[in-house]
């Protein structure tokens, strides 16, 4: 979402209801207001479902020391892994995964999504150097 500072116009009265429009990156409105009565912030805003028919496939073999899953990527829309793996697979949102500095831990079959715009680079690290996570990644 764009940046912008909404401030009341100089006619503003006091106990009026005010509120704002905020436009976010792809041109959708979002429209808010005060309710002088309640104090609550008032939003609505159109939310729409990102769609993709691209998913790029790949598989990184069990390391024991940290690896690379998936690289920094601003198109990126959603990932998964799967650990295909006896060992544990450490995954960290960020760089250089450790046991000790992970985002989460997956055991053998265990399957995660990275959470909806996180376009930053992806490391893991496995108990053992073991199979592999296979890494799914949505793109626009």
């Amino acid at each position: 979402m764009a940046n912008e500072v909404f401030s009341p116009t100089s006619n503003h009265r006091a106990g009026a209801p005010m509120g704002g429009v905020s436009s976010a990156e792809d041109g959708a409105q979002i429209v808010f207001r005060l309710d002088p009565i309640t104090k609550r912030l008032l939003v609505a805003a159109t939310i729409s479902d990102v769609t993709t028919d691209t998913a790029t496939h790949s598989n990184v073999n069990g390391s024991a020391s940290s690896v690379t899953l998936l690289a920094l990527n601003t198109s990126r829309i959603g990932a998964s892994i799967f650990n295909d793996s006896t060992a544990d697979l450490y995954v960290k949102l960020g760089a250089t995964a450790s046991t000790s500095s992970f985002t989460i831990k997956l055991a053998q079959d265990d399957y995660y999504e990275i959470p909806f715009s996180y376009t930053g680079v992806i490391d893991g690290i496995w108990s053992s150097a073991t199979g592999a996570a296979r890494v799914v990644e949505y793109t626009e």
